[in-house]
């Protein structure tokens, strides 16, 4: 093995050997020493550039530094930079092998320059400095602290000279100063006196230092000052007369003084005597003889204006004010107890020492909540109130927690709530006295219960279920989702069901049912949605007339849309990014607006507009009577809605719709976030309107409607839930595109054999969607009645009028 490898090295070498030097990349050796005037500059550099590319370098060296480079032919970029100075210089495809040593002259005239800049004949150093500008409008080239020297291009520039010291800002101009030669050095006077002053601020002859202030104001302009010190600070400003302002602070002490038309020049010192009575005041509080601390503060104020205090110090604690008569105000607080005094006409000399007894028996209370023995922790929470008022407590705690409250006779709550579960308990007349600790038990039977919805075995993610005293209950005492648990009291309940598919609601009941500890049930939802379409294409109207003579199907009828929107108390609920549900719903409707045909007609009714207290069932006004749609007309009025008042659902119906005209193609569209508060029957009002001819379609957008309420209006109209604004959007759409279809004749379906109420409604060829069930069917085509009666109606299905 080794003797191969021994060959093929040998091999190897005799190739290399025997091939040219040309085989291989020859290197150069590139050297540019640069000058100026003959003179190395060291600080220059060159570099080589790929022909024509001057952008970037490829390699670089120092003046008189050589450069290994591949041979060939380049670019040289000469460099030289130093302060104002940036001189680049190009050699043209520049031949390069073996070895090169040239010499470059860059032939620039450079000048070293240099400014003293002195004032009042003393070199002012750092506090001062110079810039070289091309203009006055230009920014400078480069600048220096006076002394520093610049190194620039020959040539006429103008100077600034620049002095700043404390409150003095200078700054004057030479102007085409030509710089040349090797050197210029210059020494510039700026002849701005300047006045170095210094106030000491006295009170009874001691000096108060940094609690007082002087300033420099120009005279009579006392607005802003040029500068200001503490007292005895030195200030260095330009000599003039001026206005000097004196403040003092201390406490509650304020005091002003002025010094008007002070010369200021060369060096100057003062003082000035405020002569000012200050009194040193101190109120220590005390509970039983002992100094409460940090647990009371005491305010002065003016006499008789207690709307701001002057000053505050807590107990015990000095404070320095204006001898004088002033209130004082006490106030202490103790955990959850809380006592405010006055003291009136108190005189301040000199010194004024003053010991405040508040006298106040307080009490430690603890109460503990159980359930069955068990603490509920922060489930529960305790108040006290005053006696015989219950509509706020004066304090909380949770249960377990410690409050300190003044002694006294109260009324005890506790408000305990797990889940949907809120029970109350009230201690009348609770001595609070001393130390008490108390527990306080509920003996409330708690359940869980949890209910799994399922349609042939398949389980209904999206059902819920409630309990109900009754099936009647406005509402539930707890609710969940399908399979989720929800906890409520020990007891007898209605338990419903319900699931929203294709904008239908299904419901199924348990009637009575005895809820224990841990209770499951499973619920048969039997019923689905189904549909019903009935065809226009078969209706005969006798004589040889076509259906579209009648009006039936004419492409060009006017749709009028009857809007109700909701702007009753509860739509100031805040549901995106801190906007209400009013203002979303605003802001959707005016989309929604902008969205509507021609060939429609509108009214707007808005109900819950006046405010709350002015408890008005007859809340609701017509904003926009029915008429061509004037979409920045209908947007204004609805930006201006504010949320108010209560909920007339039923009254509004009947308002919307006298505008209508009978046997129109006509749509009511209610988007609410409630229920009717009225006592009105918004069912019995949809029902009689459609019977009428006064409605031919009727839509509720339930906006933020809690689950069990939006039960409640279905009957009105065909319901669509809407969470957020999506959803609103989504629902506003399809009610749109819904209502301005032409009718071609209009289907009613009602619960069989009683026409109390309806389940839905629409037009001839219109896909009406329900929960599947046996229905009374009314359709009205031109003028011919038909009746379908205990018609069984599950899945989808199409009829014509020919086929019953």
């Amino acid at each position: 093995m080794k003797a191969t490898l021994l060959l093929l090295g040998m091999i190897g070498c005799l190739i290399s050997c025997l091939l040219p030097l040309s085989a291989y990349a020859q290197e150069a050796l590139l050297t540019y020493t640069i000058t100026n005037g003959g003179k190395p500059m060291p600080a220059a550099w060159f570099g080589i550039y790929n022909p024509g590319e001057h952008d970037s370098y490829i390699e670089y060296a120092n003046s008189g530094k050589a450069l290994k480079v591949p041979a060939g032919t380049y670019d040289i970029g000469i460099h030289y930079e130093k302060d104002a100075v940036n001189i680049v210089k190009w050699i043209s495809g520049k031949s390069i092998s073996a070895k090169v040593e040239e010499t470059f002259e860059l032939n620039e005239p450079l000048t070293n320059v240099c400014y003293t800049i002195t004032n009042g004949g003393i070199v002012v150093g750092k506090k001062a400095w110079w810039g070289l500008h091309q203009s006055k409008e230009d920014n400078y080239l480069l600048y220096a602290y006076s002394g520093a020297c610049l190194l620039a291009p020959s040539g006429n520039y103008f100077i600034s000279l620049h002095h700043e010291d404390d409150y003095v800002n200078t700054l004057v101009w030479l102007e085409n100063e030509k710089l040349e030669g090797a050197t210029v050095n210059k020494s510039v006077e700026l002849n701005a006196p300047v006045a170095q002053a210094s106030y000491k601020i006295t009170n009874g002859g001691l000096d108060i230092g940094r609690k007082a202030w002087w300033g420099v104001y120009k005279p009579g302009e006392h607005g802003s000052y040029l500068g200001y010190k503490h007292s005895g600070e030195k200030m260095t400003i330009a000599a003039g007369t001026y206005d000097i302002g004196i403040e003092y602070e201390d406490d509650a002490l304020k005091k002003e003084k002025w010094l008007l038309n002070e010369k200021l020049e060369g060096s100057i010192e003062k003082s000035v005597e405020l002569g000012e009575a200050v009194s040193h005041a101190k109120v220590t509080i005390t509970n039983s003889g002992v100094d409460v601390g940090r647990k009371a503060w005491w305010g002065v104020y003016k006499q008789g204006e207690h709307n701001s205090y002057l000053a505050y110090k807590h107990s015990g604690e000095e404070m320095t004010i204006g001898s004088g008569s002033y209130d004082i105000k006490i106030d202490f607080t103790d955990g959850d107890a809380h006592e405010e005094r006055w003291l009136k006409n108190q005189v301040f000399n000199q010194n004024y020492n003053n010991t405040v007894e508040l006298g106040l028996g307080l009490a430690e209370l603890k109460i503990i909540v159980t359930n069955n023995g068990i603490d509920v922790g922060r489930k529960a929470w305790w108040g006290i109130y005053e006696k015989d008022e219950r509509a706020n407590y004066l304090a909380y705690k949770l249960s377990g927690e410690k409050m300190t409250i003044q002694e006294g006779t109260y009324d005890l709550g506790v408000q305990f709530e797990d889940g949907a579960v809120r029970l109350a308990r009230w201690t009348p007349d609770f001595e609070a006295k001393g130390k008490v600790e108390k527990t306080i038990e509920l003996s409330a039977g708690m359940a869980n219960l949890t209910v799994r919805v399922l349609r042939k075995g398949k389980h209904l993610e999206k059902a819920w279920c409630g309990a109900y005293k009754t099936k009647k209950a406005p509402s539930y005492d707890a609710h969940s989702w399908s399979d989720k648990p929800m906890r409520l009291l020990i007891g007898v309940y209605d338990i419903g069901c319900f699931i929203a598919e294709s904008g239908v609601t299904s419901e199924k009941w348990l009637d009575q049912r005895e809820i224990k500890a841990d209770t499951r049930l499973e619920i048969e939802m039997d019923t689905a949605p189904a549909s019903l379409t009935v065809l226009s294409r078969s209706v005969s109207l006798g004589g040889g007339k076509a259906a579209k003579d009648s009006g039936l199907a004419d492409s060009e009828q006017m749709a009028n849309i009857a809007l109700i929107l909701d702007s009753s108390g509860s739509m100031a609920a805040k549901v995106e990014n801190q906007k209400t549900r009013l203002d979303v719903a605003k802001e959707v409707l005016s989309g929604a607006i902008d969205s509507l045909p021609n060939n429609v007609q509108v009214s707007l009714q808005v109900y819950g507009t006046e405010p709350k207290s002015k408890v008005d069932c007859r809340d609701s006004k017509v904003f926009y009577p029915l008429g061509a749609v004037n979409a920045e007309a209908l947007k204004n009025i609805i930006v201006g809605l504010t949320p108010g008042g209560y909920t007339p659902i039923a009254y509004s119906l009947e308002q919307a719709a006298a505008s209508l005209p009978k046997g129109k193609n006509n749509s009511l569209i209610l988007v609410t976030d409630g229920v009717e508060s009225c006592n009105g029957d918004p069912c019995a009002v949809a029902t009689r309107l459609s019977a009428e001819g006064l409605v031919t379609r009727s839509f509720v957008v339930g906006f933020g409607l809690d689950l069990d309420k939006g039960k409640f209006l279905s009957c009105v109209g065909k319901y669509y839930p809407a969470e957020d604004r999506k959803g609103l959007q989504s629902a506003l759409k399809e009610i749109v595109a819904e209502s301005v279809k032409p009718v071609t004749g209009h289907v009613t379906i009602y619960r069989p054999n009683e026409r109390k109420e309806i389940i839905t409604q629409g037009s001839l060829d219109e896909k009406l969607i329900f929960p599947s069930g046996t229905y009374d069917v009314l359709i009205e085509a031109g003028d011919k009645k038909f009746t379908w009666s205990a018609m069984e109606i599950k899945g989808s299905l199409e009829k014509s009028l020919s086929e019953k």
